[in-house]
């Protein structure tokens, strides 16, 4: 699983307010440039037209802007949670507490975009290691079937539905968003 998610990582993004970054346009805040993050315009620059639909999709699912806030930060952008707490104005367990609380539903959106690419075991295996975060040997020992194929499941099938409808770049922030597989 380590080495898909390697063979899947974008670069990292790029973040407004950068040297040469001609979208910052505050020169005496030194901060992160103009606040467009949650408008997820960091994800049409990142790369592909797949990835701001997955970017969309997210943001979209969200309730609030501190919650469009915290996915961008957090799961698109990647940022540590120190600055994305400080983002939205809430502590840094406020906001972990407040992810953890979406994360099901994102990740289930996530799954529901790709099912119709893959067959029905192999929808099984994505929905275990996305939602339910199993790792590869206990969806073996759960479904009866070797660790090998579950791997070569997620590579050959899961991997590239995720690719297709959310783009290369999307890869990193899902597995940002799944965390610890169990």
């Amino acid at each position: 699983l380590d080495r898909m998610k390697k063979g899947g990582r974008a670069g990292k993004p790029i973040q407004l307010g950068q040297t040469g970054d001609t979208g910052y346009n505050d020169p005496s805040n030194a901060g992160q440039g103009p606040r467009t993050e949650v408008l997820a315009i960091e994800s049409v620059a990142m790369g592909s037209d797949a990835f701001a639909r997955f970017a969309g999709l997210l943001l979209e699912l969200m309730s609030d802007e501190v919650d469009s806030t915290l996915v961008n930060d957090y799961v698109l952008l990647g940022k540590e949670w120190a600055p994305v707490a400080q983002s939205c104005g809430l502590s840094e367990a406020a906001a972990r507490k407040r992810m953890s609380r979406m994360r099901l539903r994102l990740l289930e959106a996530i799954c529901a975009r790709i099912a119709p690419d893959l067959e029905q075991s192999t929808q099984e295996i994505a929905r275990r290691m996305l939602i339910e975060r199993q790792k590869p040997s206990t969806m073996a020992a759960e479904l009866e079937l070797p660790v090998s194929q579950i791997e070569h499941e997620i590579s050959d099938q899961v991997v590239p539905a995720l690719v297709k409808h959310n783009g290369k770049a999307s890869l990193e922030a899902i597995w940002r968003l799944v965390g610890k597989l169990k």
